[in-house]
């Protein structure tokens, strides 16, 4: 079970599997492409790190220390912050980095319970990450190499 929760995390996370994963998915992205937005109606990516930081942070809280999670009224606060987009990013790799120590620190009763629903954590962070990929090719900063043509 262990082994393949690590595997799924990191497949969303920092392991190219046979998709792009979120960290190389904004590699090199600057400040300004982080921010960078075609509507008014939609997120940039900044927006979309922020909302990913938001939710693994509290879940992550809950997983380690059976802390109630956040209560949240209007999503989109999830989106906003103050942050420069350098700390945004390197908040959100302490996050997930954090959360691939927790889970190999775990016993397997925790990691049973817990397996449902570190799959929806893996399963947001993909569906952001097609978002975000989306964005770059939009803009234009996507290169081919990257992963996905």
């Amino acid at each position: 079970m262990k082994s393949y929760i690590l595997d799924q995390i990191e497949a969303s996370y920092n392991k190219t599997t046979w998709f792009v994963p979120l960290k190389p998915a904004i590699e090199g992205l600057t400040a300004e492409q982080a921010a960078w937005t075609d509507t008014e109606e939609t997120n940039s990516i900044h927006d979309i790190i922020r909302h990913l930081l938001f939710y693994k942070a509290d879940y992550l809280k809950q997983f380690k220390e059976g802390k109630e999670r956040t209560k949240v009224t209007e999503i989109q606060q999830t989106f906003e912050g103050e942050e420069s987009w350098e700390k945004t990013v390197q908040q959100f790799f302490v996050i997930m980095d954090s959360w691939l120590q927790a889970v190999e620190e775990a016993d397997e009763e925790k990691l049973q319970t817990w397996s449902k629903e570190i799959a929806h954590i893996c399963q947001h962070i993909t569906y952001h990450t097609g978002q975000i990929v989306h964005i770059r090719k939009v803009q234009g900063s996507w290169r081919k190499e990257q992963g996905i043509s």
